[in-house]
């Protein structure tokens, strides 16, 4: 009611406003042209309370804005005026005109037409034109729109739209002539291995020396036992017949057998068998134990075995010389047997060959290693890290008399890589002594040979199968540019070598002394290329001093001057440092728990 009262107070005060307007306008109209036929008569208060009174009524009925335009319209034509008629404009959007793709070209010009006339129009006319300054002037024409500014955009349509691909142009190759469509023959690229093959093929004097009763010939040799496989793991075999007659001539097997002894071979890596056949031939040869794991070089051993001339002095142990197992069947299997009495114990009871005589320890005055043992150990050793590996633990295993040597002094015999050899077999001063020569020389004795100049076994091609050197990893050959670095012994350097050696009869280092000469070496050849004294310091606090109980105490082969480098101290000087630094009270414990594990632990372990 409030607000239907406050509506009706607005309506009549505009009523009389707009009727003293009227009113006034009347007047000065007939002041000027006379007298009106029909004179504006002033509004009476009855007439007024009439109209607030209808328009409380249309208010209080619920009629809106469209009825109050009504009521005005009526009471224009009661005045005698025509009404107003409001034509409603469509409101323009802001913006770009929308872009309009038409299938046709010529609903495009159509459409295009009266922006043009219009754009035309505006040229035309000087208010807009552009001013001195460049900028066009605005339009002060009454109800023109402003022009839009800018370029107008381009109607394209799709049939017009051009497909462009981006980057260069493909190039097209020119239209080849009548000869140049004719096949042409391409060889095949060939691996360096394959190109060996064939230049060894074309020779003669491999035809005479490759060819073995028991093996196909060597043409098929790529199939029947072909390098990818048979050959995996930087293996390799001694192809020639006449090169494997004299490594075995080289052996020493005449010799033994004029004492009476006859030997047992233990072969690893053994291949097809071309060293097993001469050795097999060999009269002062009484057994032969191959250890092999390929498949395709096995057939060719069960050949062996099967002849009717030497097979029953073969005996084959399927698995690989690298693994330990291998050697556990050699005595657990009865492969030794045969040996019982010729070797004995420090009591004179026959020899136990089996894995049980490990849980005792040696006898360092057992007779045995006194004397010539019957047992030989020959393996062909990869040109890997896994042949570096086993050549190692084999070595260390002479001083604490594990496995083979706890029955024997077994001889040993290695074809190897070259630069293999020249670490193992390295004097004391030379740039490539190293740990492992150091132990090689310190526990066994270099036997020269036939076959000790480097040259011996050269060319490769001559001698070894595959005709082209499978190598290790492929390592930096770091050791050409910096002479004392160490030759690692899978180096890319072609070439075998031959070593034979024999374990000392008299060892300087014992069971006992072994965890600290093993500590030693591999504490002090860290500092290889500084002085002893420098790298004893690096021990422990106040480790110069043995070296002093060295030279007073110990013999003049044993001396050590604390100025020599590490690299230059002989097998007798480690023993002696090896047997004053386990005398010291000062020494660390900690070379048992990071070193090797002792004798002492792997016994009670075992047990």
């Amino acid at each position: 009611m409030a607000a239907a009262a406050r509506q009706v107070a607005r309506a009549g005060l505009g009523f009389f406003s707009a009727g003293a307007q009227t009113a006034g306008r009347s007047a000065a109209s007939s002041q000027v042209a006379g007298p009106s036929r029909f004179p504006l008569q002033p509004p009476t208060c009855a007439a007024s309370f009439r109209q607030l009174s209808t328009r409380s009524k249309a208010s209080a009925s619920g009629k809106g804005e469209g009825d109050e335009g009504d009521l005005a319209e009526e009471k224009l034509k009661r005045r005698g005026r025509p009404p107003k008629v409001v034509v409603e404009e469509p409101v323009k959007k802001q913006g770009r005109p929308r872009k309009v793709v038409m299938e046709e070209a010529e609903e495009v010009v159509e459409e295009r037409e009266p922006q043009r006339q219009q754009r035309s129009a505006r040229t035309e006319d000087p208010a807009t034109r552009k001013s001195s300054g460049g900028r066009p002037r605005r339009s002060t024409l009454v109800g023109e729109a402003p022009a839009p500014r800018g370029r107008p955009r381009m109607v394209v349509t799709e049939a017009e739209k051009p497909v462009s691909k981006r980057g260069r142009p493909r190039k097209i190759p020119p239209t080849p002539t009548p000869s140049e469509t004719e096949p042409t023959f391409v060889r095949p690229r060939r691996s360096s291995q394959q190109m060996a093959t064939a230049n060894a093929l074309e020779s003669d004097l491999i035809a005479d020396t490759f060819s073995h009763p028991h093996l196909p010939d060597f043409t098929q040799w790529a199939t029947s036992f072909s390098p990818a496989r048979a050959f995996s793991g930087s293996r390799y075999i001694v192809a020639n017949k006449n090169t494997a007659e004299d490594l075995v001539a080289s052996l020493g097997l005449d010799r033994l057998a004029k004492k009476g002894i006859k030997t047992t071979v233990i072969e690893a890596y053994p291949g097809p068998g071309i060293l097993t056949r001469v050795l097999l031939n060999h009269p002062a040869v009484e057994k032969v134990i191959a250890m092999e794991d390929n498949k395709q070089h096995l057939a060719y051993l069960d050949i062996l075995k099967a002849d009717p001339t030497f097979g029953h002095k073969l005996a084959i142990i399927r698995s690989s010389g690298y693994l330990w197992p291998s050697y556990d069947h050699v005595l657990n299997d009865g492969h030794l047997d045969h040996l019982k009495d010729r070797i004995r114990t420090s009591t004179g009871e026959p020899a136990e060959f089996s894995t049980e005589v490990y849980k005792y320890p040696a006898d360092v005055n057992d007779p045995n290693w006194k004397s010539e043992s019957p047992i030989l150990f020959l393996a062909q050793l990869p040109s890997s890290v896994y042949g570096d590996q086993l050549f190692a633990q084999i070595i260390f295993a002479i001083a604490t008399r594990r496995w083979l040597f706890r029955f024997s002094r077994v001889r040993l015999a290695f074809t190897m890589n070259k630069n293999m050899l020249a670490r193992v077999a390295a004097p004391p001063g030379d740039y490539k002594y190293t740990r492992t020569s150091a132990v090689t020389n310190t526990l066994t004795n270099i036997i020269p040979t036939d076959f000790s100049s480097e040259d011996s076994l050269e060319p490769y091609s001559n001698h070894f199968y595959p005709f082209r050197q499978p190598v290790g990893a492929r390592l930096l050959k770091s050791y050409r540019v910096i002479p004392n670095a160490n030759i690692p012994a899978a180096a890319t350097k072609l070439g075998i070598g031959w070593l034979r050696l024999e374990p000392k009869e008299s060892l300087a280092i014992t069971p006992d002394t072994f965890e600290v000469f093993e500590y030693l070496t591999r504490m002090m050849f860290v500092l290889r290329s500084q002085s002893v004294e420098a790298a004893m310091k690096r021990i422990g606090p106040g480790a110069e001093n043995v070296i002093k109980m060295l030279n007073t105490r110990g013999t003049p082969e044993e001396r050590v001057d604390p100025a020599q480098t590490v690299t230059s101290l002989t097998g007798e000087q480690w023993a002696g440092l090896s047997r004053m630094f386990k005398l010291w009270p000062f020494k660390p414990d900690i070379l048992i728990e990071c070193g090797r594990a002792s004798t002492r632990q792997v016994t009670m372990n075992e047990g």
